[in-house]
């Protein structure tokens, strides 16, 4: 796990609640860590996650499994499914240890679960196309949830800026800004699913705690 780090916040009795949220991507997960500071918004973290150990493919369901005999399709679905999964607890846990962690936001997947089988996953054509998308991303709502974290699915799509802005009572803009000032601390890359993440976890933040903008 890599990235950048703005400021640390003691973990422990009377720590300010801080939201986790994650994007998932193929074989990584972008994330960040809000917080606040008296009642402002404050960004401690973003990093990334790498979710797959190397030489492991990242899209086995759409590329490697249609290719393969069955058998060995399943076995190596099984073994990026176990990695996924033991990367993503692990980053989950390590950084429970730094932040005073309440919650943990990602976004919905567009099915409930997928089977256990693969055969039932290959057969279907959006099954197939959103499985491995799906794998990283309930992996990490996997990882909340075995963490202790509110695990908070976010609707696909959702405009997060105008979420947090409404729950902030303030104008978007004032949103997007303040996504800005959060993030120049940390240099580039800030890019849409950071701004997005930081929205979205500043609005479930208000559940943990009183959060105002001047």
């Amino acid at each position: 796990m890599g990235g950048t780090t703005a400021a640390m916040r003691p973990r422990g009795p009377g720590a300010a609640p801080c939201v986790l949220a994650a994007a998932s991507h193929y074989g990584r997960a972008e994330v960040v860590v809000v917080s606040v500071c008296q009642t402002a918004p404050v960004l401690l973290e973003r990093t990334r996650i790498l979710l797959i150990e190397p030489g492991l493919p990242r899209a086995p369901y759409h590329h490697e499994a249609l290719q393969m005999a069955f058998e060995q399709a399943m076995a190596l679905v099984c073994e990026v499914r176990q990695s996924v999964l033991l990367r993503a607890q692990r980053a989950v846990a390590d950084l429970s240890q730094r932040h005073a962690l309440r919650a943990l936001v990602i976004e919905a997947s567009p099915f409930a679960e997928l089977p256990e089988a693969l055969a039932p996953i290959l057969q279907s054509r959006r099954l197939t196309n959103a499985a491995d998308g799906m794998l990283y991303r309930e992996a990490m709502a996997v990882a909340g949830g075995s963490a202790g974290l509110d695990v908070v699915r976010t609707a696909r799509k959702s405009d997060h800026f105008a979420r947090a802005a409404e729950a902030l009572a303030v104008p978007r803009q004032r949103i997007v800004s303040l996504v800005d000032e959060l993030g120049r601390p940390f240099g580039p890359p800030w890019r849409k699913d950071h701004k997005e993440a930081t929205a979205a976890a500043i609005t479930v933040l208000c559940r943990y705690a009183d959060v105002v903008l001047a």
